[in-house]
């Protein structure tokens, strides 16, 4: 996966309408390229031997009793 260029960082931050400086783009560069390359690595990983589940946690109704 190739990384954001500083003008892709840009356009996102200026569709966000978000008012950053010049360090804050570059710290929001850093961190949307490391965010991507984590995700690179998590689509590498086989799961073809994991269970589909809709909830990673057993859900219970926690309602009271209407007595």
């Amino acid at each position: 996966m190739s990384k954001l260029t500083r003008a892709e960082v840009e356009k996102v931050a200026a569709l966000a309408r978000l008012g950053l400086t010049e360090t804050e783009l570059s710290k929001l560069e850093g961190e949307l390229n490391l965010i991507l390359e984590q995700w690179a690595r998590l689509a590498q990983v086989d799961t073809s031997q994991v269970a589909a589940t809709a909830r990673s946690e057993e859900h219970t109704s926690e309602l009271q009793s209407q007595s």
